[in-house]
């Protein structure tokens, strides 16, 4: 397919979804809308060089396209600081490995972000707000290569909600330099 010469809602003319759920709420936005989106979820293992490959052939075919990174931050989550007094030595190795397989797709990321800015394209990585990872040095160095912006904001005040229709607050931050998505979220 031809890239579109209108953009989508993040302002691109496609939007390339890394290690996302194969249901993001993005991927069904951009979808609904006929724009162009091409996923790379976390069903397809971002780890392999094959999987890298066809993400920067996408990258090359739509210039100018916006990626939206969610990679695994298992180990960074609240619940594993929990996991390591409980479960010690064994645990302290899953969550190093863990760590390992996250600079791994970083590493996958980087270059797919490199390629993306040399087609004129603009980069999106999300986690949850209180995720250790964003301490990383890997993380913090990959932030500030290309000088990409905190934005901070709820689920709620984006409309998500839960199964029941109830506001979810599930707080959220996205490192970005897409000015469409700071001015969407700014202040949310």
């Amino acid at each position: 397919t031809a890239p579109k010469t209108i953009g989508t809602q993040t302002g691109a003319v496609a939007v390339i979804e890394v290690c996302t759920d194969p249901e993001s709420t993005l991927g069904q936005v951009v979808s609904e809308a006929n724009d162009t989106l091409c996923r790379f979820t976390a069903a397809m293992d971002f780890r392999l060089r094959e999987t890298l490959d066809l993400a920067l052939a996408d990258v090359k075919r739509y210039p100018g396209a916006h990626v939206m990174a969610s990679i695994p931050c298992t180990a960074g989550s609240a619940w594993q600081r929990i996991n390591v007094r409980r479960g010690g030595a064994k645990q302290r190795e899953r969550i190093r490995v863990l760590k390992q397989d996250m600079r791994r797709l970083l590493s996958h990321l980087r270059l797919v972000a490199i390629a993306v800015r040399e087609g004129g394209g603009t980069i999106s990585f999300e986690w949850p707000r209180h995720c250790s990872l964003w301490q990383d040095d890997a993380v913090r160095k990959f932030v500030e290569e290309f000088q990409l912006k905190k934005v901070d904001f709820d689920g709620c005040a984006v409309g998500l909600v839960s199964s029941k229709g109830e506001p979810l607050l599930k707080p959220w931050r996205i490192h970005t330099d897409n000015l469409s998505d700071v001015r969407a979220l700014v202040d949310k």
